[in-house]
């Protein structure tokens, strides 16, 4: 496997970013998106994240391989302790660990951040058609997140109905009162 480093995503980054997500969009039900996001949007959607939470890019020779962020999963203050993550891959850069060393920076960021619980929204075949397939959900499984629950036919995309499972990680200590959110930008965290 070549080498790749893991960093913080730049603003400069939302082309090859958009180019990474769009074949999810436009050919599987991975994503319930009906539109692939250009670059302008995901330049956009990239500085609203990085305001509160970590968004991790792969990266060899200048061009990225895959990207990880973390996100709001419910906006009431109770829920602050709580993220929904996010993985994606360059399709001919699958099954490299490229995903894997991702969400392993985005676990030990979000830890520092005084996160607890990680959450992942999976699409998950109805049929067994290959529009949506069960590798999100395995990846997820050997990341050490377990299903909490399954929403049977919440997205429907070309043609296909698409079930949505939920999973979680706890990653810290429960503790009463929990330590205060750290918003990203104010860690001081070394790549």
């Amino acid at each position: 496997m070549n080498e790749f480093t893991i960093r913080p995503v730049r603003l400069t980054d939302a082309g090859q970013v958009s180019y990474i997500f769009a074949p999810y969009v436009l050919h599987t039900g991975i994503t319930f998106e009906y539109a692939a996001p250009d670059e302008a949007e995901f330049r956009r959607r990239i500085s609203e994240k990085i305001k509160r939470y970590p968004f991790l890019v792969a990266e060899r020779d200048n061009v990225i391989l895959g990207y990880a962020f973390t996100s709001v999963f419910n906006a009431r203050c109770g829920a602050t302790h709580t993220v929904e993550s996010t993985v994606y891959v360059r399709e001919n850069e699958k099954g490299q660990g490229i995903g894997r060393k991702l969400y392993e920076k985005l676990e030990e960021v979000s830890a520092a951040q005084n996160i607890l619980n990680m959450m992942a929204g999976i699409a998950y075949p109805v049929l067994d058609d290959g529009f949506v397939t069960t590798d999100s959900l395995r990846f997820h499984e050997r990341m050490g997140f377990r299903i909490v629950g399954k929403f049977e036919k919440a997205g429907f995309k070309q043609g296909h109905w698409i079930d949505l499972v939920w999973m979680e990680k706890l990653i810290g200590s429960h503790d009463e009162p929990p330590k205060e959110f750290i918003p990203f930008p104010e860690l001081q965290i070394i790549y």
